[in-house]
């Protein structure tokens, strides 16, 4: 299962703060918080798409724009799905080897 906070706010940092107060809790649930990735602030959409929902070139080709941001986003879930993946067939198999056999 795969979480996303999303953070849609008027203020700067509130979204930020969320995210950080949230890490905990979701922690708690037995969720792993992807904290490589600093948040894709995604500001002024408005003014970076057009009337048909199309993102300018400029923007794409950023380093530091959204386009940019959500590649990295993807490819750190990529990898953290890996990971985790790895690490619960880990935990089934080590669990399996301490349940007793029946006879």
């Amino acid at each position: 299962m795969v979480g996303v906070v999303i953070a849609a706010r008027i203020e700067r940092r509130s979204g930020a703060r969320a995210e950080v107060a949230l890490k905990e809790i979701l922690s708690e649930s037995r969720m792993v918080p992807m904290s490589t990735i600093p948040g894709v602030a995604m500001t002024h959409m408005s003014e970076k798409i057009d009337e048909d929902g199309n993102m300018s070139e400029e923007e794409k080709a950023s380093p530091y724009g959204p386009q940019s941001a959500l590649e990295m986003l993807l490819k750190d879930l990529h990898w953290y799905s890996d990971a985790l993946a790895a690490a619960r067939a880990s935990a089934a198999a080590l669990q399996q080897a301490k349940t007793p056999v029946a006879v």
